[in-house]
């Protein structure tokens, strides 16, 4: 059977001759890794061990491939090695065929713009977990934008974007419900404090300073709202969060060697952004980012995610 790596190398290979060079350029390592996930659900080639991850469907050997082959990160760039031609005589013309016939089929979703583009991927995904990519992607999205105006000091819209960002919060809490206790509370502690340093600059009229600025990106830096990270090596609350949906979701050849790997990464990051958080909350405080107790009383009264300003509370009294 072909290995993981040659069957990447193949679906990338043939997408490239695919695709035009304009229409290359806009498949990212993610969109990349999905191609060959989702063209091996196509041909029934079972031996791709994939499973929902960060950014849904998610093969890490076709995401290493993608990402070892292309100058870019992009399939425009990407670098058919000589092994292609080794593994298209190997397995003959009628596998290949089927390999792009699978591509012509799927590329028209693959072109989509981002928004429509993930609508379309988390469709895709068990119900189950269907509101948690959904809620994620709007909860990444909104604080993206957020990030955005106190880096380049934007007003337009600021009003509007941060009560959207507020509700995303709410929706996003709301589709947790089929996590354990633990990861709940580990969330919602780095939402919790996330949620008072934007409420405590929207009190003091969107003005931040240096530090302050500094901090709030620091925490920004822990939901991972850039799509392109998603190299193994960066660790967010999301890579405690994907963890589950990926336990549960992973099938292929090799899912005892990634569920190892999932559970050493989740650990990881799981010890790792607790210890981080006690200290961004200190560096939040002496930067003056916490609300005090009044603030936190009118934030309740003006019903703007009880949930979370009451968690936090006791811990100000």
């Amino acid at each position: 059977m072909v290995s993981e790596e040659d069957f990447s190398i193949l679906v990338l290979s043939e997408a490239k001759a695919i695709f035009n060079n304009r229409e290359a350029k806009y498949l990212g390592l993610s969109r990349m890794e999905k191609l060959v996930a989702l063209v091996a659900e196509e041909v029934k080639y079972e031996n791709l061990t994939r499973g929902w991850y960060k950014f849904g469907i998610y093969s890490p050997v076709a995401y290493n491939v993608a990402k070892n082959y292309s100058k870019y990160n992009n399939l425009q760039s990407f670098d058919t090695p000589r092994e292609y031609y080794l593994i298209k005589t190997e397995i003959g013309s009628n596998p290949i065929s089927e390999i792009r016939e699978a591509i012509l089929k799927l590329k028209s979703y693959f072109l989509k713009e981002k928004d429509d583009f993930y609508e379309w991927i988390y469709n895709k995904v068990d119900r189950k977990y269907k509101k948690f990519y959904e809620s994620k992607y709007r909860f990444q999205e909104n604080l993206g934008i957020l990030k955005v105006h106190l880096e380049y000091n934007q007003t337009l819209h600021l009003d509007e974007d941060f009560h959207n960002f507020l509700h995303s919060i709410e929706m996003f809490y709301n589709s947790l419900s089929n996590f354990d206790d633990e990861i709940i509370y580990f969330t919602s502690e780095y939402v919790d404090l996330l949620e008072m340093i934007i409420t405590k600059i929207k009190n003091n009229h969107f003005e931040i300073n240096t530090s302050q600025r500094e901090v709030f990106f620091k925490v920004v830096d822990k939901f991972n709202v850039d799509i392109k990270k998603t190299d193994e090596q960066n660790i967010d609350i999301f890579t405690v969060l994907a963890s589950v949906p990926f336990k549960e979701t992973l099938t292929g050849g090799n899912t005892e060697y990634w569920n190892k790997w999932i559970d050493e990464k989740k650990s990881k990051a799981y010890n790792q952004l607790l210890e981080e958080l006690r200290d961004i909350r200190k560096e939040a405080d002496e930067a003056g980012l916490l609300l005090n107790t009044d603030e936190l009383l009118e934030e309740i009264k003006s019903m703007h995610t009880e949930k979370s300003l009451r968690e936090l509370l006791p811990e100000l009294s």
